[in-house]
């Protein structure tokens, strides 16, 4: 007796609709490579060639099975590339089976060389989605099973110029690094159930995303959780030279990841690199590194948002900002940064260009391991930092503030040092061009503020709890650089004040000028040890020039005479000139009205 072989699909088609034209069926007695015949007839008179060969359309002629013969199938590319395999063929197909039917290797899948383990496992080509199990993912798989999973639905991707790996839930061992070369490649789980477990033996990295001296386009990690059970260093995700890549989602729980060196995100440079919606909590979450391919382009546009950060390592860096980076636009907000010592630190001494555009926004420091830490730490002997801003942030009372050397335009807005005995708030070096803005920014004072080379060009009166104004303004202290030093004011009065050499018969041009002021009170006094001179008083001056002494020592005149010291209208405004026969130190304050 015989029966009439009837291909599931009349069409042998590809995943997209199209069909497999010339597509060969292998024939072979069951769990076997014996090849068997099959039949043109009913009869079974006229037996078929192996493999039966369908037409340009993928149309198989009537095929007929002797009933006596178990049968395995095999279908084929007309070049001889697998799409699937059903073995047996009989009345009762499994699952397993009617997959490798309805979800046969796709174009794609036979391009990259990947043969999915599972076909009862879709494919979602058509819409960028890559199911892993498909290829083996699964809980009960060894880590080279789940890492040639993850391999194989990144090939299947390649091919497809991207596209979504995604995972299920469960606990997926992996038992070595998993590069990622292509563009456009997301590594999704289902949240924190999708779970990848990493124990390298040396250290290592899980995911490592990289296109060697090329850019890595457009890539990510989202919604996963990791987790490990040995101390031995790793790295959960290495991104180098991206461009437009993310990870969110992500949870790296305390304890989950030991290893006194171990990293949650390693980032190699380039641009638009998003860290969001997510928490790490391991020695080093967050490493910023330079780029290798590109030497100033190490964090353009990197965003960190909606994030709790903390070093489980006492002495450990929440952000840590590698030696020779360049920063160019790099914001933070509504972060935690907790544990360890310091939230971030960038300890610079090769940057090659000047860095800028640093910012922190709802952002808040607590819970620090070591009380001796800054908060922020930014020092510097490369090149500047041109910006650097907080606004509406916290640091709590167990932590030092901010620690800025080198740093140029410097603000903090609405921001709150919360109280504590010995702490340092604010520990600033101030160079040339260095400007620090403090508005409705709380800073107690049982706190230090060390402003070295800074001085107050204008502030509103301190509270009786404060250290320093809330809102105010220091300048770096230029000295006797007189273009420098722009009239400052406390308590809503202007002033100007000097301090410097002034060489005999040396003439002093003040900022005080017919053009902008009407009166003002000058202070003048003036020493030197090698004479020796000491003199000075006070005089009031006018628009119009005049000068009117109103008390001082007899060698300080409002106009010119002997050997004194002169204060006078030089045409356009004040000007000290000095007559005393030998350089003097000398220090003025205008008051300006």
């Amino acid at each position: 007796m015989s029966t009439v072989f009837k291909l599931p699909r009349a069409v042998a088609v590809q995943s997209d609709g199209t069909p497999y034209g010339l597509a060969k069926l292998y024939f072979y007695v069951a769990s076997s490579s014996t090849p068997a015949s099959t039949y043109q007839d009913s009869a079974l008179t006229t037996a078929h060639a192996n493999p039966v060969v369908a037409d340009a359309n993928g149309v198989f002629p009537a095929i007929y099975l002797d009933q006596a013969v178990s049968y395995k199938v095999t279908l084929k590319t007309s070049a001889d590339v697998l799409i699937y395999t059903v073995d047996p063929v009989d009345d009762h197909w499994t699952q397993e089976q009617i997959g490798a039917v309805l979800y046969p290797r796709t174009a794609a899948e036979i391009t990259a060389g990947v043969t999915p383990t599972d076909y009862a496992i879709p494919h979602h080509e058509a819409v960028g989605v890559i199911l892993l199990a498909r290829y083996g993912l699964a809980e009960d798989s060894t880590g080279a099973q789940n890492r040639a999973a993850i391999e194989a639905g990144d090939a299947v991707a390649d091919q497809l110029a991207g596209g979504v790996l995604r995972a299920g839930a469960g606990a997926f061992e992996i038992d070595a690094t998993v590069t990622f070369s292509g563009a456009d490649i997301i590594l999704e789980g289902i949240g924190k159930s999708t779970q990848w477990v990493f124990d390298p033996a040396s250290a290592d990295v899980l995911f490592d995303f990289t296109a060697g001296a090329s850019i890595s386009y457009r890539c990510g990690v989202r919604t996963c959780s990791f987790k490990s059970s040995n101390s031995t260093t790793k790295t959960a995700i290495k991104v180098r030279d991206a461009k437009g890549f993310f990870v969110t989602g992500v949870l790296i729980a305390q304890t989950d990841w030991p290893g006194s060196a171990s990293v949650g995100l390693h980032t190699l440079g380039r641009e638009r690199v998003l860290l969001k919606d997510s928490e790490i909590l391991c020695a080093r979450p967050w490493l910023v590194d330079v780029n290798p391919n590109f030497s100033t382009l190490h964090t353009d546009f990197f965003a960190a948002e909606d994030l709790i950060l903390g070093s489980t390592e006492s002495t450990g860096i929440a952000v840590e900002i590698a030696n020779g980076v360049c920063i160019t636009n790099m914001a933070f907000k509504r972060v935690a940064f907790v544990l360890g010592k310091w939230a971030v630190k960038w300890a610079d001494t090769t940057s090659s260009i000047n860095s800028y555009a640093i910012t922190f926004e709802d952002c808040r420091v607590e819970q620090a391991a070591d009380a001796t830490g800054f908060a922020y730490e930014f020092t510097t002997t490369g090149k500047a930092i041109q910006n650097i801003s907080w606004r509406n942030c916290y640091i709590w009372n167990g932590s030092n503030g901010a620690k800025l050397r080198n740093a140029r335009n410097v603000s903090f807005i609405d921001t709150h040092f919360s109280s504590a005995a010995g702490r340092v708030a604010l520990d600033i070096t101030f160079v040339s061009q260095t400007e620090l803005v403090l508005l409705n920014t709380a800073i107690a004072s049982t706190e230090t503020v060390t402003l070295t080379s800074g001085v107050l060009v204008k502030g509103t009166p301190i509270g009786a709890s404060d250290v320093v104004p809330r809102n105010a303004v220091y300048r770096y202290d230029e000295g006797a650089v007189i273009s420098q030093k722009l009239p400052r004011s406390c308590n809503d009065s202007p002033f100007w004040d000097y301090k410097g050499t002034l060489a005999n018969n040396a003439t002093l041009s003040t900022p005080l000028l017919r053009s902008s002021r009407t009166c003002a009170i000058v202070h003048v006094a003036a020493y030197s040890a090698t004479g020796p001179i000491h003199c000075g008083g006070t005089a009031i001056w006018t628009k119009d020039g005049t000068m009117t002494k109103v008390g001082g020592s007899s060698n300080f005149v409002v106009a010119a005479a002997g050997v004194e010291l002169r204060c006078l209208d030089g045409g356009s405004g004040l000007v000290i000139i000095n007559a005393l026969g030998q350089d003097v130190t000398l220090r003025i304050r205008i008051d300006l009205i």
